[in-house]
């Protein structure tokens, strides 16, 4: 993430922790099977980062905010409202996973980049035993 924005980008600290919560969720919640994929998406406007974060999806429960205050866990899409100007989920059919998004303000015009350094994907490998990508740079 830090790569893709760059350090000095006034949203990368809330793109990195959003980034971090909603790839936990998506390795944590998902009914991952080994060498499932799951993706990550990073678009930059002016105004907004959007991060896009799709899983194979749950049978069982979709993502939601989990209202236990005393929990231990549980606070990641608490984080992602928190921080972002919007979030939200798309389903995007039976067996064929979902994507979990945010918007995260922009508060500075971007500095001169080409636009594909500002857009990305990368994959997560979810076999057993396997590096996480390295979200924060």
């Amino acid at each position: 993430m830090r790569r893709w924005l760059g350090d000095d980008h006034p949203a990368v600290d809330d793109v990195v922790l959003a980034a971090s919560e909603l790839m936990t969720n998506a390795i944590r919640h998902s009914d991952a099977r080994p060498y499932d994929l799951i993706g990550v998406t990073l678009s930059v406007t002016e105004e907004m980062v959007y991060l896009e974060v799709r899983d194979p999806g749950s049978a069982f429960s979709g993502p939601h905010i989990r209202q236990e205050p005393a929990a231990e866990d549980g606070r990641g899409l608490l984080i992602v409202r928190e921080i972002s100007q919007d979030w939200g989920v798309r389903e995007h059919g039976r067996g064929l996973g979902r994507t979990v998004w945010c918007a995260i303000r922009s508060a500075l015009p971007l500095p001169n980049r080409s636009p594909d350094e500002w857009t990305g994907t990368a994959l997560a490998d979810c076999s057993a035993g396997a590096d996480l990508p390295e979200v924060s740079g």
